[in-house]
Parts: C-alpha cells; structure tokens; sequence
C-alpha cells in the first residue's frame, strides 16, 4: 500500500558488501574470504536457484582449491575455525613479504590477546579482511583494521586484542572499538 511506498522511499534498501573480492576471486584467494566463511555456518538445504546457484558452485570450486592446497583432508570436510585461521595465517604472511620490503622491517604476528603500540601506518585490504599496519622501531604487524583509525594515520596508537577483536586508545583515554 501508500505506507509501503513511502517508507520504500524514506529507508531504501541497505546493502552491506561481505568481501572486496569476486566470487571467482574467492574460489582461489589466499586468505579466509566471506566464501568460506559462509561454509563454515548451517546452510539452507537448497541454493540451486540464480544467484544462490552460483555460490554453491564457487563453494565446490572453492573446496576443491582448499583440498588441492592441502588444507582441506577432502573435497567434502566441513570448513572449521581453524582452516579460517591457516588461510588467514597465509595471507598475513603473503601480504607482510611486500610489506617488509616497503617498510625496510620484518614482520611479527601480532598476539592473540594482549596490547599492540605503534604508529599506524596505513591499511591493507586483503582476502582475509581489512588490516592496520602497526610500525615499531624494529619491525611492524597488522591487526583487524577500524573506521576509528583513519583519523590517527601517522600517530602512535595502543590496542587490546582479544582474538579477532580489537579495543582502540587515542590521545588521552578515548577510544573506538
């Protein structure tokens, strides 16, 4: 009706984009992409139609790259937490290789729960996600990226990291999550 159309207009769709990458790109990325995230959740029984039939063959070519990489045991294993965590492993290690060459540092995994200190230096958009690079004097990390962070580019920032979550400290006790 008349309520419908107005509100249509008022509060249009909203649309959320899962990954930076093609669907064909995250049959092979190197990196945990939205694809296999989605495998890792209880799917509907049946996507067979349009759009929803093209996801479920990029998941079968998907599973077949990740079983010819040796990260699946077979072409038919359930996606888990940790096959998300190695993808993610080697798409940090992939992007911190042109990293140091840039930065002219090695790179150091950032911990799994604990404090990070550094300036940051910019983000890199990966397969994996958005990530902020961290600069020390000696060597650099990346952790998951904010909106927050794009104000302090060039600053010293602290961060708590507790696992794929990450708690922000600017200047005199504010913060961004």
């Amino acid at each position: 009706g008349e309520y419908e159309r107005a509100s249509a207009i008022s509060r249009p769709v909203q649309i959320t984009p899962q990954s930076s990458l093609t669907l064909k790109q995250m049959e092979t990325a190197i990196g945990a992409t939205w694809l296999d995230r989605s495998m890792t959740e209880a799917a509907p029984d049946s996507l067979a139609r349009g759009f929803g039939n093209e996801i479920e063959l990029a998941k079968a070519r998907r599973r077949h790259h990740l079983f010819k990489l040796g990260i699946l045991k077979s072409r038919t294993a359930q996606i888990t937490q940790t096959h998300l965590g190695a993808l993610e492993s080697r798409d940090l290690v992939s992007a911190a290789e042109d990293l140091s060459r840039e930065f002219g540092k090695p790179y150091t995994a950032a911990p799994e729960t604990g404090r990070v200190k550094g300036i940051y230096a910019k983000a890199v958009q990966r397969a994996s996600g958005k990530y902020a690079v961290i600069e020390r004097a000696k060597d650099f990390t990346l952790v998951p990226w904010r909106d927050g962070l794009e104000r302090q580019r060039g600053k010293a920032v602290s961060g708590m990291l507790r696992g794929k979550s990450i708690s922000w400290s600017f200047g005199k006790g504010r913060g961004v999550s």
